[in-house]
């Protein structure tokens, strides 16, 4: 049986979020107002036969105190009196919920209607973990509706989003989400297009909350990303208070925008390295922009593999800054790309970077410019493109082929 509630804005007659599970109990301390707080009520009175109706009228009494019956998960063996209080404290009412030990997020999932509080839902729902180990709640959105957003959601520590097919849209120039140390993102749908004047980030991943690292990582799964023509970025990567940033796990779609991935540390102490993108990037003025500032910062080890159809585009990988790192592209009607350049290295950049060319039909060693090591990058900087594909292997004997037809047809006249 699948543990779902409702989470619904605090001017809803009927408010209703996820048992918090500090202890067995799902009823609301009476010192917990209406004014600061929400009340929670499980909904499985509703897979236990009672009906949605019943379910939701038990939210809570018209005085804000909340209900005192217990509904217990049949699956979970608990008793609704159990909990960590013991029994002669003063808080050892059998129905009343233990709120100074909240026990971390519920493994249940809360669901946000359209005109609900998602940043509330996820503030609650990460509440109380300790370490990216830590069961993870789910804040859910409601498939196929359309969420409008005028803030920033600031994901907290080990939260999860699941947009499960539903669209956000921005009304504000602002960044839609901010992701942090443990957050997940599952089937993002951010849709900027029609936003006048927009112009931020539709992800942005920083270290607000603490340091983005391997055992506290954020994910961003299966997004789909677009923005206005050329405008604001897809995902921006960045360490901002020197915390230090690395492992961001990204896959899926960024259309449209003025940048598609920007990796940028900013301060004396930051630093963005290993992250990791696997998916499409279309019509991108610069689909991978990577610099610092300062410039000499690291933006190192980091490892894509992208699809790129340009429209418009001025460069696939402007590499301003950073070393180590790694780009596998299949690159599409490369016509569109101006001048049709792909790749700058920039005149702070540093070593050991590879652009490996997954396509076969163009010769990508000429079209690198501003290239601070000089001529094509294949050389001592380590600053490599690499061709794996058969098929120009295949071009390159078919070339040799004529040359050696035309040398005999030469030879014979």
């Amino acid at each position: 049986m699948s543990n779902e509630s409702i989470y619904l804005n605090d001017h809803d007659p009927f408010m209703c979020a996820k048992h918090s599970q500090a202890d067995g109990d799902d009823t609301v301390s009476d010192e917990r107002t209406s004014e600061t707080s929400y009340e929670r009520r499980s909904l499985l009175k509703s897979a236990l036969g009672f009906g949605a109706a019943s379910a939701l009228a038990g939210c809570g009494s018209d005085g804000g105190g909340g209900s005192t019956d217990a509904t217990t998960d049949p699956q979970s063996g608990d008793s609704p009196t159990e909990g960590p209080t013991a029994v002669g404290s003063p808080t050892n009412s059998p129905t009343a919920t233990d709120t100074s030990h909240h026990q971390g997020p519920s493994d249940g999932v809360t669901i946000v209607p359209p005109d609900g509080d998602i940043q509330a839902a996820l503030e609650d729902t990460a509440n109380g973990a300790s370490y990216a180990r830590s069961p993870w709640g789910t804040v859910r959105l409601q498939s196929g509706e359309t969420y409008e957003v005028s803030e920033t959601i600031e994901m907290p520590l080990y939260s999860v989003l699941d947009f499960n097919g539903a669209k956000m849209v921005p009304t504000e120039n602002v960044d839609v989400i901010d992701a942090s140390a443990g957050s997940r993102l599952v089937r993002p749908f951010i849709d900027a297009q029609n936003t006048s004047s927009w112009n931020s980030n539709l992800i942005k991943v920083s270290t607000r909350v603490k340091k983005v690292e391997s055992i506290d990582p954020v994910f961003i799964e299966d997004m789909y990303l677009r923005a206005p023509n050329q405008q604001g970025t897809g995902v921006k990567v960045t360490d901002e208070n020197g915390e230090g940033l690395w492992s961001v796990h990204m896959s899926g779609i960024i259309q449209s925008s003025g940048v598609g991935l920007h990796l940028r540390p900013e301060g004396e102490d930051s630093w963005v390295n290993s992250c990791f993108f696997n998916g499409i990037m279309r019509s991108n003025e610069t689909a991978v922009l990577m610099d610092a500032d300062p410039a000499d910062r690291p933006v190192n080890a980091h490892k894509l593999d992208v699809t790129f159809q340009p429209d418009d585009t001025e460069w696939f990988w402007d590499m301003q800054q950073g070393s180590v790192n790694k780009i596998r592209a299949t690159i599409w009607d490369k016509q569109h790309i101006t001048d049709r350049t792909v790749w700058r290295i920039g005149a702070d950049s540093g070593m050991n970077n590879v652009l490996i060319d997954d396509m076969g039909d163009n010769r990508w060693d000429d079209q690198v410019v501003e290239n601070k090591f000089g001529g094509a990058p294949n050389g001592a900087s380590g600053n490599t493109l690499f061709n794996w594909s058969v098929a120009q292997t295949h071009r390159d004997l078919r070339d040799a082929v004529d040359d050696l037809m035309s040398r005999v047809e030469e030879l014979e006249g």
